[in-house]
């Protein structure tokens, strides 16, 4: 697991271009709900005599009442954009994976890098459109039955006297449900390996086929997740405190901490294409 590990963050120093493309990808999809909120911010905040306090410091009584009487309200329209914009990520994903496994896959391949990442996004998106389908449909069916099977198993700490017997239950359901989750995300993952190495066309063999790799090799499998996820974590909390503590005095400071917001982006970029190389 640790060779692995180590290989895949090698992997993802060795493709500078491949992790810029994936943040620039990430970029355009946030600006497409972020731009919209930032014009009707920027004209509400002319309207008001706090505009200037807010860029000293965050204020939601202040952003409440600019959004009391806008019609349409701002968080109508952010939430439309970002649910379509979910749903493109998700589609896009499929084109997306087969970039990246074609890149890590053909390091020797003499032809130039964007040749290589749109020629293995349309080859493998059909495929991998399919593999999603198959995911999430095994996923949502077993997750759902867990869930169910836990509110029975788990009443009891819920009826307990113990005070902490309902923060005990709630954390042993988000721990059953990540870990049964889980499976069938890395699952997914191993499944979209194996179709780019065998450029398989049979989406059930490869996804049932990786369900099994998974289960067999569950401690590495999870185990680099499980690491990924630890270090993307420590990440945020970095950048959350960083933001707790800073205060803002204009908009150049403004622009300096949404930098630092990117660089955090693209770690957690990195990393992500660090678990695939690892994977």
């Amino acid at each position: 697991m640790i060779s692995s590990l180590t290989n895949g963050l090698q992997t993802a120093w060795r493709q500078p271009k491949l992790v810029l493309l994936l943040w620039a990808w990430n970029l355009m999809l946030a600006l497409a709900v972020a731009l919209p909120m930032w014009t009707w911010l920027r004209g509400a905040l002319d309207l008001t005599v706090e505009g200037p306090a807010l860029l000293g410091q965050f204020n939601i009584g202040a952003l409440a009442d600019l959004t009391k009487y806008a019609n349409p309200n701002p968080f109508t329209l952010l939430g439309a954009g970002g649910r379509g914009v979910v749903l493109v990520a998700i589609l896009a994903s499929a084109f997306v994976n087969g970039g990246v496994l074609e890149v890590l896959g053909t390091a020797d391949d003499r032809r130039t890098f964007m040749h290589r990442f749109f020629r293995g996004g349309g080859h493998f998106f059909w495929r991998y459109v399919r593999l999603m389908l198959l995911a999430g449909i095994a996923g949502l069916l077993v997750t759902g039955v867990v869930a169910a099977a836990l509110v029975p198993a788990l009443q009891p700490l819920n009826d307990a006297e113990w005070g902490w017997g309902p923060y005990v239950a709630m954390l042993i359901t988000a721990a059953v449900l990540g870990i049964v989750g889980g499976f069938f995300v890395l699952a997914l993952d191993y499944a979209r390996i194996r179709v780019a190495r065998d450029d398989s066309r049979g989406m059930f063999r490869a996804y049932f086929g990786a369900m099994g790799f998974v289960a067999r090799h569950a401690l590495a499998t999870y185990g680099m997740a499980i690491v990924v996820l630890v270090i993307v974590g420590i990440v945020l909390l970095l950048y959350v405190g960083h933001e707790t503590v800073w205060t803002t005095t204009g908009w150049a400071t403004m622009l300096l901490l949404m930098a630092v917001q990117q660089v955090v982006v693209l770690a957690r970029t990195g990393l992500r294409v660090a678990l695939v190389g690892a994977e």
